[in-house]
C-alpha cells in the first residue's frame, strides 16, 4: 500500500457554521472557511454542457489529486447526479459523487385545523369542512449528497467502508451547486452551502486523476465548471 502517513496539507477543511434567513425563518449551512483561492493556479473552465442521460463524460482537461472544483449543475428530471473524481482511465479506480435529488425523507405530511376540526393532515380537512382541497400533501422531500468509494481502490488491503451520506434541501428550481477539495486521500464536497461530506480513499494508481459526469436515466445540464490546481497550504510557492 502507499505511504499516506503525511500531514494532509487540507484534510478536512474547517467548516463555518452559515445562519441566512429565508421567509423570516433562520436556516443554517456549512461553507469552507476562509479565503482559498490564494492556493489556486492552473484554472480550467467548462461553460454550458448537455450531461447526456446513461453515458459518462470525460471532462478530458480537468485532472488532479490536489485541486478545487467548483461545479454548478440543473439535474431537470434525471435520477441522480454523479461527479467521479480520482479516476483512472479505464475507471480501474474511481470515487462516486452523487447528488439524488428529492431521494431522502419529507418533512412528513402538513397539518392543520379549522374551526370545529381537530388538527389533521391538510389533505383530510375538505372531508370534514366541506370547503375546497386546499391541502398541500406532503412537505418538501430532502435531497443527498453521498460519497462512494467502493471503487476507490484496486489495493488489496485497503477496506471498503459504507458512503458517506447527508440530506439537503434543494428548493423547486434550484441547480445543485458543488464545491469538492480533492487532496490526495481526502476528498470533500460541499453542496449548496448547506451540507458537506468528507471521505478518505487510497488510490492505488499513479494515473487516478481523471474526472467525469455523469446523469441516470434523463439527461441533466453542466451550467458551468471551474477546476484549479491547488498548492501545498505550507508552502504557497509550490506549483
Amino acid at each position: 500500500m502507499k505511504n499516506y502517513n503525511i500531514l494532509y496539507k487540507l484534510l478536512f477543511f474547517i467548516s463555518i457554521l452559515c445562519l441566512t434567513f429565508n421567509s423570516g425563518e433562520a436556516q443554517t449551512g456549512q461553507e469552507p472557511a476562509g479565503d482559498l483561492s490564494s492556493l489556486h493556479y492552473d484554472g480550467q473552465h467548462i461553460g454550458r454542457t448537455t450531461i447526456p442521460a446513461n453515458e459518462e463524460l470525460v471532462l478530458e482537461n480537468i485532472q488532479g489529486n490536489a485541486m478545487e472544483i467548483s461545479a454548478e449543475i440543473d439535474p431537470k428530471d434525471s435520477n441522480l447526479i454523479e461527479l467521479d473524481v480520482l479516476r483512472s482511465p479505464n475507471r480501474e479506480e474511481y470515487t462516486r459523487i452523487i447528488i439524488y435529488k428529492e431521494k431522502g425523507f419529507s418533512d412528513g405530511l402538513n397539518y392543520a385545523s379549522k374551526p370545529g376540526t381537530a388538527r389533521m393532515p391538510e389533505d383530510l380537512l375538505p372531508l370534514v369542512t366541506g370547503e375546497e382541497n386546499e391541502g398541500k400533501g406532503r412537505g418538501t422531500r430532502e435531497s443527498l449528497i453521498s460519497i462512494e468509494s467502493s471503487y476507490s481502490s484496486i489495493l488489496p488491503d485497503v477496506k471498503v467502508r459504507a458512503p458517506e451520506t447527508a440530506p439537503f434541501l434543494l428548493e423547486p428550481g434550484e441547480n445543485v451547486k458543488l464545491r469538492v477539495f480533492i487532496d490526495k486521500s481526502v476528498v470533500e464536497v460541499f453542496v449548496n452551502g448547506k451540507q458537506v461530506v468528507a471521505m478518505r480513499v487510497y488510490p492505488g494508481r499513479d494515473d487516478s486523476l481523471g474526472v467525469s459526469l455523469s446523469s441516470r436515466g434523463k439527461e441533466a445540464e453542466l451550467i458551468s465548471l471551474d477546476a484549479w490546481q491547488m498548492k501545498n497550504i505550507y508552502n504557497t510557492n509550490e506549483e
